[in-house]
C-alpha cells in the first residue's frame, strides 16, 4: 500500500472517525460527516483584506457537492458563518469560517 492511500484511509478511520473526533454536521441542508473545530485559526491573508477565520470546519473533499464561493455564506448546523478560506489537501478539505456575532 502507498503512502497516499494510508493517510487517505487514516483520515476516514481516525480524524473523521465519528467515535473519536467527527459529527454528522449539515452543511448547507446536507448531512456530511465532519469536523468544526474553533480552537484552530486561520489567519486569513491581510494583505488582500481577507479577515481571520474563526473556526475551521473539516470535511472529506468528495462529500462536497457544491462550494460556497468565499465571500458567501455557509449555514452549518442552523448557525451561518462567512466563507474566507478553502484549503485541499489528501482529500480533506478545510473551510475557513467566521462566525459573526
Amino acid at each position: 500500500m502507498s503512502f497516499k492511500l494510508d493517510v487517505y484511509r487514516d483520515l476516514a478511520e481516525v480524524f473523521l472517525d465519528m467515535d473519536e473526533f467527527a459529527d454528522v454536521l449539515t452543511v448547507d441542508g446536507i448531512e456530511m460527516v465532519g469536523v468544526l473545530d474553533e480552537s484552530e485559526r486561520d489567519d486569513g491573508d491581510r494583505d488582500m483584506g481577507i479577515p481571520a477565520a474563526t473556526h475551521v470546519l473539516y470535511v472529506k473533499s468528495d462529500q462536497l457537492q457544491r462550494r460556497t464561493p468565499v465571500g458567501g455564506n455557509m449555514v452549518v448546523d442552523g448557525i451561518a458563518y462567512g466563507v474566507s478560506s478553502y484549503r485541499e489537501d489528501m482529500g480533506l478539505t478545510a473551510i475557513g469560517l467566521i462566525r459573526y456575532e
